[in-house]
C-alpha cells in the first residue's frame, strides 16, 4: 500500500499541493492516506512523473514520483507511458484508507 504522510485539514488530506477530500471531516492534524496500487489511476489531478516501468505480464507496475514521494500504480499491460513522462495521479475515492499519526485506521 502507498502511504502518503500529510495532514487532515478542514475535511481534506493535504500533502504539499495535493488536497484529497475525505469523508471523516472531524479528523484534524497529522496522518496518512493509504492507496493500494490497484486503486490508483492515471486520470486524476495530481501531477506525477513516471520513474520506473515494471512489466508483469497482464499488468504493469509503474512507480511515479509525486513531489518527494514514490507512488506505485498497477495498470493494464497496454498502458505504457515513457520514462520521465508527466501523468495525472488519481485514485478510486471509495477505496482510500485513512490512518491517524499512530497508524490506526480512521473511519469504516
Amino acid at each position: 500500500m502507498n502511504l502518503l504522510e500529510g495532514r487532515f485539514e478542514d475535511g481534506h488530506f493535504v500533502m504539499g499541493a495535493l488536497r484529497v477530500p475525505v469523508l471523516d471531516r472531524q479528523q484534524q492534524g497529522p496522518g496518512f492516506l493509504g492507496i493500494r496500487p490497484e486503486d490508483a489511476t492515471l486520470d486524476g489531478e495530481a501531477p506525477a512523473r513516471v520513474s520506473v516501468i515494471e512489466p508483469l505480464g497482464r499488468e504493469t507496475l509503474l512507480t511515479l514520483r509525486l513531489g518527494e514521494v514514490d507512488v506505485k500504480v498497477l495498470v493494464d499491460q497496454t498502458v505504457r507511458p515513457a520514462l520521465g513522462t508527466e501523468v495525472r495521479l488519481g485514485y478510486r475515492r471509495e477505496r482510500v484508507h485513512l490512518f491517524n499519526q499512530a497508524g490506526s485506521r480512521i473511519g469504516p
